[in-house]
């Protein structure tokens, strides 16, 4: 329904029957090896599992400073700074329950902003999220279709709604 990556994902999981639901990037030929680890986490009652670069046995290899910079202060800043339990909030490879995906309403309209958006209103619900390590490595050939400037309004919303989780627990 619709054209672009945010379309063809939110289709999917209108669509999928299955308990869990993993968006998994099609550029990323290192990582088949953990989806077992995060339907695992998933069986044992987290709502949405976390592929991280920056848990122990997590890496980001090869990746130009600029943006290595503002993505670890991004995720750091939402972890520190908020009760969201996950030091990698801005990768995209998730596994979410269809129980969540069906409970939210998914408001973001653009790129993976719909990530952000289902890992904070998890937390908001005060359900289960679980994170596993992952590597990541710059592409080495083709480009990458990630339009941080066209997508960076929505996943600050998001990223700026996360931070305000923290004051639900001090009410």
């Amino acid at each position: 329904e619709g054209k672009g990556v945010h379309s063809a994902i939110i289709s999917g999981f209108k669509k999928s029957t299955a308990d869990a639901l993993l968006v998994y990037p099609a550029d990323d030929l290192i990582n088949t090896i953990i989806i077992d680890s995060m339907y695992k986490s998933f069986k044992h009652g987290n709502d949405v599992v976390v592929a991280s670069r920056f848990i122990r046995g997590g890496t980001m290899t090869g990746c130009p400073l600029l943006k290595n910079i503002l993505v670890r202060c991004g995720s750091y800043s939402l972890y520190f700074l908020s009760c969201i339990p996950v030091m990698d909030a801005s990768n995209g490879f998730r596994l979410f329950s269809k129980k969540l995906i069906d409970y939210v309403q998914i408001e973001s309209n653009k790129g993976f902003t719909y990530s952000i958006e289902l890992l904070v209103k998890c937390r908001r619900l005060g359900w289960k999220i679980g994170e596993v390590p992952a590597k990541w490595e710059e592409r080495s050939a083709g480009t990458s279709r990630f339009k941080v400037m066209q997508w960076a309004p929505s996943y600050i919303k998001w990223y700026l709604y996360g931070l305000n989780t923290i004051s639900i627990y001090f009410i």
